[in-house]
């Protein structure tokens, strides 16, 4: 699957981008919300890791812009934020497969990855 990873960390971008290659996923690179919306504009991946709290434009911009301009639901997300917890619930974001907090748990992660997955596998 095309996986983009958006955080304002480089080393949480470059660890997963590590492991989700290691699994055979191909992989891009956003440090804020508004590289995320160019991404997704562009050329949207099957899915998008999304910090919340990020510079400019947050993880929070990204899901409302997502809201009203993929309607069809083509790029799922997984949060993973160190602020999900106190962040509320994503029910009016359609796109949200699950929130992890940081540090992530790879295990959790994987399990959220595959439901992305078999998610886009029945919308195909």
């Amino acid at each position: 699957m095309k996986v983009l990873i958006a955080d304002d960390d480089i080393m949480i971008r470059y660890a997963l981008a590590a492991v989700l290659a290691e699994r055979g996923h191909e992989t891009a690179e956003a440090k804020d919300g508004g590289e995320v919306i160019e991404c997704l504009a562009a050329h949207p991946p099957q899915v998008v890791v999304l910090d919340l709290m990020m510079p400019k434009v947050t993880g929070f911009d990204v899901l409302r812009w997502m809201r009203d301009n993929d309607p069809e639901v083509r790029t799922l997300v997984i949060i993973l934020s160190a602020f999900s917890a106190e962040s509320g619930g994503f029910g009016d974001y359609p796109h949200v497969i699950d929130v992890l907090e940081k540090p992530v748990i790879l295990d959790r992660f994987f399990d959220a990855l595959d439901r992305c997955h078999r998610a886009a596998s029945l919308a195909a």
